[in-house]
């Protein structure tokens, strides 16, 4: 998930993803310096997400 990123973004660039669901993009964005933007419709996917980014995990399991 980091290749694209790093040629469509400069690092300190903000990426948008809204379809945030688990949130693998903010992570891939966070992890190569890059600020990120995600949304989502599903509360709970919004809860287990910002969770996932807290702890900075790439995996959901």
């Amino acid at each position: 998930m980091r290749i694209p990123h790093t040629h469509l973004h400069q690092p300190g660039e903000t990426v948008l993803d809204n379809y945030a669901g688990s949130c693998t993009t903010a992570v891939a964005a966070s992890r190569t310096g890059r600020k990120y933007i995600a949304l989502g419709r599903d509360e709970r996917h919004a809860a287990d997400g910002m969770e996932r980014l807290k702890n900075m995990q790439l995996t959901l399991f």
